[in-house]
C-alpha cells in the first residue's frame, strides 16, 4: 500500500473473557432468562475523550428533570431474546424503531428484524454491484454467530451497509436456518443515514444523551451485566468496571430517582430508564433503572434512518471491521472511485465513516474519468464544503444529483482539514484476525487513493469507508411537437406560416426546431414554418 504519511490505529479489540455465571440470579420477577454476550474491552474509556467536542450537541435552552419516550408512544413493545447472546440487534432495532415512529416514518407497531441484522452481520453476501461479494466477517472461536455479541462500532457499519428489514419476513424463529442470498440480504426497508458516538462514557455526559433522546427517541449504550448488582428494578456496580456485555437502549431519564433505590448506593440521585430484551418478566415489564454513577455504561450511540426506497450504494467495505487511519498532516485527501455498472442512475448523496467529529471538509465528484490512477481525471460535476459532524457515519446530500453514464468510472474526493489538537480520521476496512472473529477485505478489485504531495497513491490492502448513494434517475418526459394545422391548400406563390408548439411547455433546454419538406419542387419550407408554395402536387411537412 501506499505508506508514506499513513499509520494504522486498530480501535477495536476483540478480546473475550468469560461472562458471570447465571445460576445465583435473583428471580426479581418471574419466567425470563439473563442473556449476554462475551465480555469485550471498552476502547480509551478513561480518556473519555469527546466530552468538549460533543457539548456543542446540547441545543436545548432547558433540558426536563425527567422524560421517557415511552409516555410519549415512540417506543415499541419490549422483546425477549432467549435462548440468544444478541442483545446487540434488539438494542439496534429497538432504537431504529423509536427513531422512526418520533419522526413520523412508520407507526408504532413497526418490528424490525433482529434475525436478519443478526445474520448477515456474520454472512454477507454482497452488494448489488458485486464490489463486497467476497468480503466477509466471520466467527472463528467457540461462539456461535448469535452469541459472538458484536462492538457497537461494527452495528453502525452493517445498518449502514445493507440496512433493516421486516420481523415478518424474516423472523428470529428462522434465524438458526437461514440460509440468505444477496436479495435477501438486501431485501430493507430502512438504511441507516447517521450514525454519532456521543460518549464513551455515560458518566458526566448526561446532558448529551438527554439530548439525544430528546431528538430521536432513544439511544443505544451497552454496559457490564452482573447479577449481584441489580435490587428490584434497579442497577448500580459499585465497582468501576472498564468492559462490557450487553447492549440495550435508553428511552428516559429521572434527576431525581433516588441513590436509595439501589442496593449499592451511588453518590447521587438520578437514573437513566433503561428498555431491555429479556422479556416483560424481567424488571418492571421489561424495563429497569440504572444509577447515573454506573461506570461501565458507555459507548453511547445515537442513529439516524430514512427509507431505502430505490437507493442503491456503491461501497467497497463489506466487512465490519472498525479500523481508522490517522493521517500525520492536518489536511489529507482520500478518494474512491467507482465503475458505473447500471444505467439510468443518479448519483444523490455520499457518506463517509469519521473517526474523530467537526471536521471541516472538501467534497469533489469527478465524472468520466479519463485515467482510472487519478481520481480527478474527469469532470468535476460537484464541488462543495462543510462539516463532518459526526464520530461515526455522515451521510452527505450533494448539492445536485449527478447522470452517471453505464461502464464510465467516478469518483469521490474527500479533502478533510484536521487541527493539531483534533486531526482527521477516516474510518476504513481491511483484514484482520481477531480471537473469536475474523474479518477479510478483498481489495482486488478496488480503487482507492491518497493524496501526497500532489501524487495520488494506490491502496493495496486497506479500503476507505466511502460510499456513493444512488437513486433511479427518473426518464424526461417525451416530448412531442403539436401543429396549429395538419393540412393546408396553397396556390402557387402563395405562402403561410405553421405554429409548432413542444409539449411539456415547461422544459428548460433550449429547443432548436427543424422544419423539412418531403417535396421542394411543390413547396418549400424555412427554419421559421413558412411554407411556401412552388408547383403542383403534394408534398409533406416535418418538424
Amino acid at each position: 500500500m501506499f505508506k508514506r504519511t499513513i499509520k494504522t490505529l486498530i480501535v477495536m479489540l476483540l478480546t473475550i473473557s468469560m461472562t458471570m455465571p447465571i445460576a445465583n440470579v435473583k428471580a426479581y420477577e418471574e419466567n425470563y432468562e439473563r442473556n449476554v454476550m462475551p465480555a469485550r474491552d471498552y476502547d480509551k474509556f478513561d480518556d473519555n475523550f469527546n466530552v468538549n467536542q460533543s457539548n456543542s450537541l446540547v441545543r436545548s435552552s432547558q433540558i426536563p428533570s425527567t422524560y421517557n419516550s415511552v409516555d410519549e408512544g415512540f417506543v415499541t413493545s419490549i422483546k425477549n431474546q432467549n435462548p440468544y447472546g444478541n442483545c446487540w440487534a434488539y438494542a439496534a432495532c429497538s432504537v431504529a424503531e423509536s427513531y422512526l415512529i418520533k419522526k413520523g416514518m412508520a407507526s408504532s407497531d413497526i418490528d424490525l428484524s433482529e434475525a436478519h441484522l443478526n445474520y448477515y452481520m456474520y454472512h454477507n453476501k454482497g452488494d448489488k454491484y458485486e464490489n463486497t461479494d467476497n468480503d466477509q466477517t466471520n466467527v472463528i472461536g467457540k461462539y456461535s454467530f448469535t452469541d459472538v455479541g458484536a462492538d457497537p462500532r461494527m452495528l453502525q457499519l452493517a445498518m449502514s451497509n445493507f440496512g433493516l428489514a421486516s420481523e415478518t419476513i424474516y423472523p428470529i424463529s428462522k434465524i438458526t436456518t437461514m440460509q440468505g442470498s444477496k436479495e435477501d440480504q438486501n431485501n430493507t426497508q430502512y438504511v441507516m443515514t447517521n450514525s454519532n458516538l456521543l460518549c464513551q462514557q455515560a458518566k458526566g455526559n448526561e446532558s448529551i444523551i438527554k439530548q439525544a433522546i430528546l431528538d430521536n427517541g432513544s439511544v443505544l449504550a451497552c454496559y457490564y451485566d452482573t447479577s449481584t448488582a441489580y435490587k428490584n428494578s434497579n442497577y448500580y456496580n459499585s465497582n468501576e468496571v472498564n468492559s462490557f456485555n450487553h447492549a440495550i437502549s435508553i428511552v428516559g431519564w429521572d434527576d431525581s430517582y433516588a441513590a436509595n433505590n439501589f442496593d449499592n448506593k451511588p453518590t447521587r440521585n438520578g437514573a437513566w430508564l433503561i428498555k431491555n430484551s429479556w422479556g416483560t418478566g424481567f424488571g418492571n415489564q421489561g424495563y429497569f433503572w440504572m444509577s447515573y454513577d454506573e461506570y461501565s455504561l458507555g459507548s453511547v450511540y445515537s442513529y439516524e434512518f430514512k427509507n431505502k426506497d430505490e437507493e442503491n450504494i456503491y461501497q467497497y467495505d463489506g466487512t465490519n471491521n472498525a479500523l481508522r487511519y490517522t493521517l500525520s498532516s492536518n489536511t489529507s485527501t482520500y478518494a474512491n472511485e467507482f465503475l458505473v455498472k447500471r444505467t439510468n442512475e443518479e448519483l444523490n448523496a455520499v457518506s463517509v465513516g469519521s473517526a474523530t467529529s467537526n471536521i471541516p471538509y472538501k467534497l469533489e465528484i469527478y465524472t468520466n474519468l479519463t485515467d482510472i490512477n487519478n481520481p480527478t481525471s474527469g469532470n468535476c460535476e460537484v464541488n462543495q464544503n462543510g462539516i463532518i459532524e459526526n464520530d461515526g457515519i455522515n451521510y452527505i446530500k450533494l448539492s445536485k444529483g449527478i447522470s452517471l453514464k453505464d461502464n464510465t468510472y467516478y469518483s469521490i474526493v474527500f479533502t478533510l482539514f484536521g487541527t493539531n489538537e483534533n486531526n482527521a480520521s477516516i474510518m476504513l476496512d481491511a483484514t484482520l484476525k481477531g480471537t473469536d472473529i475474523e474479518f477479510i477485505a478483498d481489495t482486488s478489485n478496488e480503487y482507492c487513493f491518497i493524496k501526497s504531495y500532489n501524487t495520488w497513491g494506490k491502496l493495496s490492502d486497506n479500503t476507505f469507508r466511502i460510499k456513493g448513494i444512488t437513486i433511479k434517475e427518473e426518464p424526461k418526459p417525451i416530448e412531442t411537437i403539436i401543429l396549429n394545422k395538419t393540412d393546408i391548400t396553397l396556390t402557387k406563390g402563395t405562402s403561410e406560416t405553421l405554429q409548432a408548439t413542444i409539449n411539456p411547455s415547461d422544459t428548460t433546454d433550449d429547443k432548436t426546431l427543424k422544419w423539412t419538406s418531403s417535396n421542394p419542387d411543390v413547396a418549400t419550407v424555412d427554419n421559421t414554418g413558412k411554407v411556401t408554395a412552388v408547383g403542383g402536387g403534394t408534398a409533406t411537412i416535418t418538424v
